[in-house]
């Protein structure tokens, strides 16, 4: 395969506008608005020419991720994502809670970590109950995407009679793990301070059907239109988040891409 050859890149929002919308998000917290907002950056990447999207999903190196393309004839949007929104069997529904991140498992029992995890886990469990007649709430464990490390906690449950795949999404997209909590106030707040539209980044892409359904979240994406590559990350801002490190969890997701372009 030949090499990949980036022309520049651009980071949208830039880092000091990242700090700047932290810093807002913090203060936010700290009045009492919302407990966590997840903030996204995009970055493009001008190419000198363009690239098939196969080509790149196919060099992209991740363990445990569902990988994920909607191709046209003028662009695609494509992932290998760690996070799935839900399965379904008949009336049987799988998920799980997914957050934190870390380049060493260790560092998921940080309190950072376990605040952002419990937002998540919570808000699953509760949408789950009413949803299902019963569920079952496993042990956590890690999940290892080839470079970075998550908790998660599976679940599983019966569905209540009638229960549709719409209104499963509806009550399970966006998690605190896309959005932050309360989902509400959390949201609005993304709406009015990121400095792009976030389209298909982040959205349940799957099937559905009679029988089964399946859906997970379009993270560790990227947009392809002719030349440009867009990469997609988000952080998860809570009281004690450190807009550098923040950065650096942004730049530690989109790292299998980086690999590919040797940018």
């Amino acid at each position: 395969m030949k090499e990949i050859q980036v022309k520049n890149r651009q980071d949208c929002p830039s880092y000091s506008e990242w700090e700047e919308i932290i810093g807002k998000a913090l203060a936010q917290i700290r009045r009492g608005k919302f407990e966590k907002v997840v903030l996204a950056r995009k970055t493009t990447f001008e190419l000198e020419k363009e690239i098939c999207p196969f080509d790149l999903l196919q060099r992209v190196k991740t363990h445990n991720c569902t990988l994920f393309a909607h191709v046209t004839d003028k662009q695609a949007f494509i992932g290998a994502t760690p996070e799935t929104l839900y399965r379904r069997e008949g009336n049987l529904i799988f998920t799980h809670a997914l957050a934190g991140t870390a380049l060493n498992p260790a560092d998921l029992e940080r309190d950072k970590e376990t605040r952002e995890f419990a937002y998540v886990s919570a808000f699953i469990e509760e949408k789950l109950r009413d949803l299902c007649s019963s569920v079952k709430v496993e042990k956590p464990n890690i999940l290892y995407t080839g470079h970075l490390y998550h908790k998660q906690i599976p679940f599983s449950g019966v569905l209540k009679p009638g229960i549709s795949d719409a209104e499963i999404i509806a009550a399970l997209h966006p998690t605190p793990a896309i959005g932050g909590f309360p989902r509400k106030e959390a949201l609005d707040f993304i709406k009015n301070h990121e400095p792009f539209s976030r389209d298909l980044y982040a959205s349940p892409i799957g099937y559905m059907s009679p029988e089964r359904a399946e859906f997970v979240v379009a993270i560790r994406s990227c947009f392809i239109e002719g030349n440009k590559l867009h990469l997609f990350a988000g952080a998860g801002i809570v009281e004690g988040s450190d807009p550098e490190k923040e950065w650096e969890e942004l730049e530690n997701k989109i790292a299998p891409f980086i690999k590919v372009l040797q940018c």
